[in-house]
């Protein structure tokens, strides 16, 4: 492929800037804005927040049931033509959504078109790129770019709750919609391509990174796979639930949508952080320790959360924990799975991880139902903290993270 644009730094930092841009687009409206759209739903729908809730899981079941299918895509398509096919559908069901006049139509949107943002032009289309142009610096570019969907925590909450606030949650949503389609998508047609033969900076040896791609049977028969699973996936279940409840859980305790979005913003702050360090950790310290700290981050937020009494400063420390445990997910995750079954297989090995996530998926939804059972979240978070002892045992199905070959001299 023709290079379509020239810099005079190595080109694929430009791949891991524009991979934030799509990430914080994407991840940050359908992950960190959701929350917002729960109590104008539920206003304008007539519905109670178990079944705005229940939307997201089915959102989440179907990406889940699709993964697989993106993943393999990844692996022999073109990831620029993904990327932009992600980012049109998603800005089609966004337009559609605002046009909808019940709650099915916004699911019918979002479950179907919807879906192909984050499975298209998300995490998966980015981190693949990335593990084709870096080598030895492989987690710190992971870090860097996974930085782009705290990016879109830290920003998009504040921009969207403000524009709702403005001009009504339909108006706003054909405004997301119009920047993805008429200004991101050219971004990414102009930007993004795979590395030239000889273009990794590292030149490093031969390694775990250069194995030959595995197929689905050996995929799912490796430990490693379901060391990966086993760990991620009860993690992710109970980040996802106190995440996708920030905002009501702010109403309940006497909050309203701006203090809710400034705790998103914090939580999103304190993640850049944590991916950065955890990227760079994840070159050089073994990856069980660094996710054994992200599992004790979650339990942190979870035991807090039980307190009798929730006051502002309570809940920032919440968010700052939550930050720092989702923080080390998708870089460690990138970096246990291309340094252990290699780039070749890469986007197989986490589409097929998607229909394990539809578990994880049940915890926003999971928490939504108590709440409305019991009208407090206190059993919902009681109950999660169990979930953390097996992803803390799932890493012993991991091996222990191998040395990096020193750093090529410039």
């Amino acid at each position: 492929m023709p290079r379509l644009m020239r810099t005079p730094w190595f080109y694929g930092w430009n791949v891991v800037a524009i991979g934030m841009a799509w990430q914080a687009m994407t991840f940050g409206i359908a992950l960190y804005c959701f929350t917002f759209w729960i109590p104008l739903w539920m206003r304008d729908f007539g519905v109670d927040r178990g079944d705005v809730l229940a939307l997201f899981f089915a959102i989440q079941i179907s990406m889940g049931l699709l993964a697989p299918f993106s993943g393999r895509a990844m692996d022999s398509m073109s990831i620029r033509m993904l990327v932009c096919l992600g980012l049109f559908g998603f800005a089609a069901a966004l337009a559609l959504s605002a046009l909808a006049e019940s709650l099915i139509g916004v699911a019918l949107a979002f479950c179907t078109l919807g879906i192909l943002g984050p499975l298209l032009a998300g995490p998966l289309a980015a981190q693949t790129l990335i593990t084709r142009w870096f080598t030895q610096r492989r987690g710190l570019a992971l870090g860097i770019s996974t930085v782009g969907t705290s990016v879109g925590g830290l920003l998009l909450p504040l921009i969207v709750t403000s524009l709702q606030a403005q001009i009504g949650w339909r108006d706003t949503n054909f405004v997301v919609a119009a920047f993805l389609a008429l200004v991101l998508v050219p971004m990414v047609l102009m930007i993004v391509r795979e590395p030239d033969a000889g273009e990794s900076p590292d030149n490093a040896p031969e390694s775990p990174s250069a194995l030959p791609g595995l197929s689905t049977g050996e995929i799912l028969r490796h430990r490693v796979f379901w060391g990966v699973c086993l760990a991620f996936v009860p993690l992710s279940l109970a980040l996802g639930a106190v995440q996708q409840n920030i905002a009501p859980l702010s109403a309940d305790a006497g909050f309203d949508s701006v203090q809710a979005s400034l705790l998103v913003s914090v939580m999103a702050s304190v993640m850049i952080g944590a991916k950065l360090v955890f990227g760079a950790l994840a070159d050089r310290v073994d990856h069980r320790w660094l996710f054994l700290g992200s599992i004790i981050a979650a339990g942190a937020a979870l035991v807090l959360l039980q307190l009798p009494t929730l006051d502002f400063s309570i809940l920032v420390i919440v968010a700052v924990a939550l930050g720092v445990a989702g923080g080390g997910l998708l870089p460690l995750l990138g970096s246990v799975i291309s340094g252990r079954l290699g780039i070749a297989s890469f986007g197989r090995v986490m589409g097929l991880l998607g229909p394990f996530t539809i578990l994880a998926a049940a915890g926003p939804w999971f928490a939504g139902e108590v709440r409305d059972a019991t009208s407090s979240y206190a059993q919902a978070w009681f109950y999660l903290c169990f979930v953390l002892p097996v992803s803390a045992a799932a890493l012993a199905l991991l091996s222990p993270t191998a040395q990096p070959a020193p750093m090529a001299a410039k």
